[in-house]
């Protein structure tokens, strides 16, 4: 029989956890899962053909009305349709799913995206469900550490990117046309960053490192993401006078045809459970430039794969920036180096198959 399970989200914006979850809700039903997906709704709702319903929990408050109503919500889904199991993606949508769970007697899980202020309520009432994956090393020692879930209820599975996309990348002429669309000059280096505009992204540092470099060489820049610092990010291309050399994209369903474009990849996170936008950058052979923070050592390999700097260092960010636009020939094995890795370690049906006997490995202890 089929494992019916819905996966839980506060919100289907754009963002590494709405690509994750909808990443993998294609994956399971290509391999004889059937999922379901709740959610608070986003831009990214109807971009889907899977079964959706909206339970009204985009929220960022785990103690909101708005829970109780979409636990509520997702008992009679999960009656309707015969689900077995939950699996939540967020904070708000585990607390919301642990409810559910109990009202209808069902198991649930979660996945921890990153790191979690360890707030008192969180301590009291954690949520973590019947097991927890995490998506990094890293992230699975902030949950013994911070919120002492034990290592056993813990299991790490890495996000892993869909390889198939590959065949798909760019002939030259088209992107020759992408370069007209972004207006870049094919002659010039390309450094592009694919993420949302939020502090602990580190587009500051990014910008501060751009207009040093700028000073002493030619180069472009492509951004791609929104977010709540789209002020700020736009005061600072003004105040930086980088116009001329940023273009920002807020969003795109192309972030491969982005990718095929640049010479290099960057992501000056302050923290980071695990970048799926780095693993997309690798497996499609651009070399990684990113800070040395959360799990992202454990998905480039610095000197061979990328080169890690150290977090809020704009200096070190652009002394590296340079070092990899002065030598194209590196830039280039580093790039091939990281699409082998990927595609060993960090595929899309690696993840898929070891979330699936996750699956059930927690219905088989429910019964």
């Amino acid at each position: 029989m089929k494992i019916k399970v819905l996966l839980v989200a506060s919100h289907l914006d754009a963002g590494g956890i709405t690509s994750y979850l909808l990443t993998l809700a294609k994956a399971l039903k290509e391999k004889g899962v059937d999922p379901f997906i709740a959610s608070g709704g986003g831009q990214f709702e109807r971009s889907t053909d899977l079964a959706h319903f909206n339970i009204g929990i985009h929220t960022k408050s785990e103690l909101s009305l708005h829970v109780l109503k979409g636990a509520w919500r997702m008992k009679k889904i999960i009656q309707e349709e015969g689900i077995q199991l939950i699996h939540a993606q967020t904070r708000v949508a585990a607390v919301t799913s642990f409810i559910a769970s109990h009202l209808c007697g069902i198991p649930f899980l979660t996945t921890a995206h990153g790191f979690y202020r360890p707030h008192r309520g969180r301590k009291i009432f954690p949520c973590w469900g019947d097991a927890v994956i995490a998506i990094s090393s890293h992230v699975r020692d902030h949950l013994e550490k911070d919120f002492k879930v034990s290592h056993e209820k813990i299991h790490l599975i890495y996000n892993g990117t869909d390889l198939s996309k590959l065949n798909h990348l760019p002939l030259e002429e088209e992107k020759m046309e992408f370069r007209r669309q972004y207006h870049l000059d094919k002659d010039i280096p390309t450094i592009g960053i694919i993420a949302r505009l939020s502090p602990v992204k580190g587009h500051r540092f990014l910008l501060e490192a751009l207009h040093a470099l700028s000073k002493v060489r030619k180069l472009q820049c492509l951004v791609v993401g929104d977010g709540p610092s789209r002020k700020e990010f736009l005061d600072d291309l003004t105040r930086f006078n980088l116009k001329n050399i940023v273009r920002w994209i807020p969003w795109t369903d192309h972030s491969w045809e982005v990718l095929s474009l640049l010479d290099v990849f960057v992501l000056p996170s302050l923290q980071e459970g695990l970048s799926l936008s780095i693993l997309e950058a690798q497996a499609a052979g651009v070399p990684v430039v990113a800070s040395n923070v959360g799990g992202i050592s454990e998905v480039v390999v610095d000197g061979k794969t990328g080169i890690l700097v150290p977090p809020q260092d704009s200096q070190a960010l652009e002394r590296t920036l340079n070092k990899m636009l002065e030598d194209p020939a590196l830039a280039r094995h580093m790039g091939s180096q990281g699409r082998e890795h990927v595609s060993q370690k960090f595929n899309l049906d690696r993840m898929t198959d070891k979330v699936i006997a996750l699956y059930e490995k927690v219905l088989s202890h429910s019964k």
